[in-house]
């Protein structure tokens, strides 16, 4: 497919782009929100994002770490983890918890950068360490596990070759580590061991079925004599005729993992770190010093901002450089090793910018360089916040699936992804960035060595904490917004192809936010269709979105295999460093390939965008463009949908998906207008704020929106001025916006059509809300009440909701707060003003609607809480609707008064009740 036609392009930094989106949402401009941020595509022009503009470090500033006049950062070390490879349990001076039934989710099934030699028909071959059959055998201390290995058991090009059968480890216990524990433990204290498998898996499984862990803790002096024993056992075993010559050659790995922040030292501590990470750790100092090149240890470095207010991230032009200039591998092998198409090489754009990018490298044994390196991982801290607990599936990070974007369920996992940003933001957290390398024990002086000294600003951005969660949080509120559509359409529309290929999008994209993209080969298939496209003679390695060779036969998607099949010769019982999938001969392959592809996606103004989505007023719900997109409905729906895309469409037509979402939708979908004053008419400033006289640019409107098109004509208003419009437009609109009940010709409210836009304050101060609802209930709101509902009614900044709330986005005073907010950079300054508009608001009301998260009104009778008590207005049943009001003060309901601009009259018949 040729690209389309090119836009002119605008640049803009991530600040500049930000401040666009804010416009635009606080406008209520769902529809341009979201194609400007899936697309870059706004007012006919296509954004380009500059991160770089937030590098810290140009190539005339001084190649100094310590200078003091370019950015402030710090730096920490520290020891993360071990990976050891023994014969033997070497734990010293430890107990350690054995397990009769192993935790299957604790067996290593992904690569760890390292291999082990097997026999395939006798002939001797490297295969991944992850590749050979496992499960965890014990564990000690708090997170550090003891993995079991059989070699014998390997079956080349076994997919999850991980995996070991349950009758091969309830043999292994029955007839090798039962009695062998029997005869470690003295006195007969293993006489009560579960006498098979299976009794110990009936002892551990619950009523509903589940089975749960559990532990039988050995001796350190058990522990010194079990593998051993094992052994012995094994061979006695087989020679009584046992069918157990597979369990010959068991081996063990030793892990400790995710320890970083327990073993931190100075710059000038290296000497010595790892031996006392050795220690604390009770891994035996012998058997160490004794095999060093069996145990591997992960050296890390964190970089961080002085100030505190930018997280550091790093550029995804620095991956080379830093494989030559702080680890010392040749020029070569560091090209190579970071080209997208070698699959030693894994991209991790931040938050979708693609010139910000941590990486993961496994490099082969030619580019492993004087320090033996096997693996390399350069990322963000603030994964931490996401981070998924092991064993709760294959991947690294919390993620959300197709079925539940489409069900859209408010607390559901993308509301609860989106809290943890927004607190996040709100609680100034920042993220710093690391590095770690797994080196082995031979050089672990000497790599702490290596990241000392470094001038570390050459490979980093700093950007500030509110725009490095901003760019999450609008990200999860446009995919609300996509999502929020399906609830209403009608079925043709929610099992569109080319609909559902933009949830998939949208799933993609909501978990790349925070983790490496999958790029799987339905992953891949999805991105050809909606990423940008252009000739290939024009890509560039920064543009290209994955790496370039074709998916491999049988091969599942997210996680890819590392290894090659042509495995280098080595010494028995040597573990070898994993070498990469692509050489120089594979590489070249990759590129003829390619080169029958005259066009090619990738990602080409800064940021992962889409080509383009349809969304206007002819069409119900946001598709892809373009023709009905065939090739999505085969292996892209499966992996998303988890489901063929014919079982799907039935499904939906049985009624059995797109259930409707929690959150009552929109009635009222007016656009409200600002208040059009008579002539002499003013508004009084009741406002008196800091710095309240300063200026700022009245919004100029087109109908019931904000023009944002800059002018030099436009007019000016003092900040005190333009609040106080603000707090008479919500008067305005909170009339507007009243609802209607079912069936009837009127509203609840009294007021004539031609008055709203006379109603100020005085409406909500008169203690007789009769004289302007014909029905309601009523709840005396405590404070919390009523500083919950105001946080609805005038939000912070950054908290404006999205375009799929009831009424807030389509109200003129929530436009106009957005555009203050968006007038002014300083969020004290905001909070002052809104404060100041709180106090006079809740000194001013008896009452007011009560407001809730996604409607200004609420006319349901079912959502008062327990704790809570009510009265209705006369003659209104226990379970009609009606609007709900707080009140503030004692009120009272006379109904045949009606409030009118000029005075309180007398209503006419019909408007003293609901009727």
């Amino acid at each position: 497919m040729p690209p389309q036609a090119a836009l002119p392009v605008r640049r803009h930094t991530i600040g500049s782009f930000l401040r666009l989106l804010a416009h635009l949402l606080a406008d209520g401009e769902t529809a341009k929100f979201v194609i400007a941020l899936l697309t870059g595509q706004y007012n006919g022009e296509q954004a380009s994002i500059e991160a770089l503009e937030n590098r810290i470090y140009d190539a005339e500033d001084p190649d100094d770490p310590d200078d003091i006049t370019l950015y402030p950062y710090k730096t920490s070390f520290d020891v993360d983890s071990a990976l050891g490879v023994s014969d033997d349990i070497c734990i010293v001076g430890e107990p350690i918890g054995f397990y009769v039934v192993p935790k299957f989710s604790h067996s290593l099934r992904k690569s760890v950068g390292l291999t082990r030699r097997v026999e395939i028909g006798g002939v001797g071959t490297h295969v991944g360490l992850h590749e050979v059959p496992n499960f965890l055998f014990a564990h000690w201390g708090i997170r550090n596990e003891i993995i079991i290995f059989f070699p014998g058991r390997y079956k080349a090009g076994e997919r999850d070759g991980y995996k070991m059968d349950i009758a091969d480890i309830a043999t292994f216990f029955e007839c090798v580590t039962r009695p062998a524990l029997q005869e470690a433990v003295p006195d007969l204290r293993a006489s009560n061991l579960p006498p098979t498998y299976e009794a110990e898996l009936w002892r551990l499984r619950s009523e509903n079925g589940q089975v749960a862990g559990s532990a039988r803790m050995l001796s350190e002096e058990v522990v010194a004599k079990l593998a051993g024993n094992l052994r012995d056992v094994l061979e006695d075993a087989i020679a009584a005729g046992s069918p157990l010559h597979w369990a010959r050659g068991f081996f063990f790995v030793h892990q400790v993992r995710g320890v970083k922040d327990a073993n931190v030292y100075p710059p000038t501590g290296a000497a010595g770190a790892i031996n006392r990470f050795i220690a604390n750790n009770h891994i035996s100092a012998e058997a160490v010093t004794s095999d060093p090149k069996n145990w591997y240890f992960d050296a890390g470095v964190e970089i961080s901002s002085a100030s505190t207010d930018d997280s550091l991230a790093w550029r995804a032009d620095s991956h080379t450089a830093i494989l030559r200039d702080v680890f010392w591998i040749p020029e070569g092998h560091a090209v190579r090793m970071t080209k997208t198409g070698s699959t030693s090489y894994y991209k991790d754009p931040v938050s979708h910018l693609t010139e910000v990018a941590g990486c993961r490298i496994t490099p082969g044994i030619r580019g492993r360089g004087p320090l033996g390196i096997v693996k390399l991982q350069a990322y963000q801290t603030d994964k931490a916040v996401t981070a998924a607990v092991v064993g709760q599936g294959s991947y690294h990070a919390k993620r959300v699936k197709l079925k539940q974007v489409m069900e859209d369920r408010d607390g559901g996992p993308i509301d609860l992804l989106f809290a943890v940003y927004e607190e996040s933001r709100k609680k100034k957290v920042v993220s710093n960035a690391r590095l770690e390398v797994r080196v082995p024990y031979a050089v672990r002086e000497e790599v702490h060595r290596a990241m000392q000294g470094v001038n570390w600003r050459k490979y980093l951005v700093a950007i500030p904490y509110d725009n490095w969660w901003n760019l999450r949080t609008y990200s999860i509120i446009a995919y609300k917004a996509i999502a929020g559509t399906y609830a209403d359409a009608k079925l043709a529309d929610r099992t569109n192809i080319n609909a559902l290929g933009l949830l998939m999008m949208v799933v993609w994209l909501t978990n790349s936010l925070h983790a490496t993209p999958d790029t799987g080969p339905s992953s891949r298939e999805l991105l050809n269709i909606v990423l940008p496209r252009r000739p290939r003679t024009e890509m560039t390695e920064m543009t290209l979105p994955f790496r370039l060779a074709r998916a491999h036969q049988g091969r599942s998607d997210g996680v890819e295999n590392e290894f090659a099949e042509n495995r280098d010769p080595a010494e028995p019982g040597e573990n070898r460093p994993a070498r990469e999938e692509e050489e120089e001969s594979s590489d070249e392959e990759t590129d003829a390939d390619e080169d029958e592809i005259p066009y090619g996606p990738g990602h080409f103004f800064g940021m992962i965008f889409m080509s383009g989505l349809v969304w206007d007023d002819g069409c119900s719900v946001p598709k892809i463009p373009g023709r009905t997109t065939h090739a999505l409905k085969g292996g892209p729906f499966r992996h998303f949908a988890e489901m063929q895309y014919d079982e799907f469409c039935d499904l939906a037509y049985d009624s059995m998906l797109f259930r409707p979402r929690t959150q009552k939708r929109t009635r009222n979908k007016t656009q409200q207008r600002p208040v059009v004053l008579d002539e002499g008419e003013s508004i009084p400033t009741i406002f008196d704020i800091k710095n309240g006289s300063r200026e700022i640019a009245r919004p100029a409107w087109q109908g019931g929106r904000i023009n944002r098109q800059e002018r030099t004509d436009q007019e000016k208003v003092t900040r005190n001025e333009f609040l106080s419009e603000i707090y008479r437009q919500l008067c305005v609109d909170a009339i507007s916006l009243s609802p209607c009940p079912k069936g009837k010709p009127h509203g609840y409210v009294k007021i004539d059509n031609a008055h709203f836009s006379k109603v100020t304050i005085d409406v909500f101060k008169d203690r007789n809300p009769g004289k302007v609802l014909r029905a309601a209930r009523m709840c005396r709101g405590d404070d919390n009440d009523w500083e919950l509902a105001f946080k609805h009614l005038l939000p912070s900044k950054g908290e404006l909701k999205a375009g799929d709330a009831q009424n807030y986005p389509k109200c003129a005073y929530y436009k106009m707060w957005g555009h203050y907010m968006a007038q002014i950079d300083s969020r004290p300054v905001i909070e002052t003003a809104r404060t100041a508009f709180k106090n006079q608001f809740l000194a001013d009301i008896a009452w007011f609607p009560w407001a809730k998260p996604g409607r200004l009104w609420e006319s349901n009778s079912k959502v008062l809480p327990s704790s809570k008590s009510s009265f209705a207005s006369p003659g209104l049943g226990d379970k009609v609707p009606a609007p709900w009001i707080l009140t503030r003060q004692h009120c009272i309901w006379k109904s045949d008064e009606k409030w009118t601009p000029g005075g309180t009259v007398t209503a006419a018949p019909g408007e003293d009740g609901e009727d």
